[in-house]
Parts: C-alpha cells; sequence; structure tokens
C-alpha cells in the first residue's frame, strides 16, 4: 500500500525475509488498535461487513462471470458452473447487505464519495 500512494512512505522497507513497509505497518496498526479501543464494536462490524460483502465479495462474484466473456481464453473461463456459482455467490452477498441497518449505508455512501475523491 504504500507503494501505490495508500499510505505515505514512512521509511524504507525492512531487509527481511518477507520486506515490508515496517514504520507505516506499526503506525497503521496503532491506529486500528486505538480505534478498536475506543470505538463502538457493533458499528465497527457493521462497516466492516458492507465494505466486506459489498466492495470485494460482491464485486468478485459479480464480475467473475464476466470476465468469462471479456477474456475466453483466461483461467477463470475454465471454471466449471462459473455462472451459477458467480450469480448465487453475488445474490447471497446482497442478501447479507440487506440485512444491515440504514446508518451502516449512510455511512458507507459517505466512505465511498471520499474514497473516490481520493
Amino acid at each position: 500500500m504504500a507503494r501505490d500512494g495508500l499510505l505515505p512512505r514512512l521509511g524504507r522497507a525492512h531487509p527481511s525475509e518477507v520486506p515490508g513497509p515496517v514504520a507505516t505497518t506499526i503506525v497503521t496498526g496503532v491506529a486500528v488498535a486505538l480505534w478498536a479501543m475506543i470505538g463502538d464494536a457493533g458499528e465497527t462490524y457493521d462497516l466492516t461487513n458492507i465494505g466486506r460483502y459489498s466492495l470485494s465479495y460482491w464485486c468478485a462474484s459479480a464480475c467473475s462471470c464476466f470476465a468469462t466473456r471479456i477474456r475466453p481464453g483466461s483461467a477463470r473461463s475454465r471454471v466449471p458452473f462459473v455462472w451459477p456459482v458467480s450469480l448465487g455467490g453475488a445474490a447471497i452477498c446482497l442478501f447479507l447487505m440487506n440485512g444491515l441497518p440504514h446508518i451502516t449505508w449512510v455511512r458507507f455512501y459517505v466512505w465511498l464519495v471520499i474514497g473516490l475523491a481520493v
């Protein structure tokens, strides 16, 4: 994330077996730990769930079936039953997202607009 500019570069990568930005990882970990101490757990779970279901799982499920049409020679196009599994996964994600509170949707759209602006 430091290489793509999402997080600032706070130093060089650590020269170990798994090199990574040490200072950025520590700063991010401390920020998440502080939020875990003072934030409301229920709201945090809801925001995590809407981000996970909508942004990652739903997008991956919905887009994988279209990838078979766009790039028929790719590895994903050889997966059996890609259409029913992809559309079923997307439908399940929509069902789970439908059960989240209204305030979570409002916060999700606010963060979405901020993220798109950035």
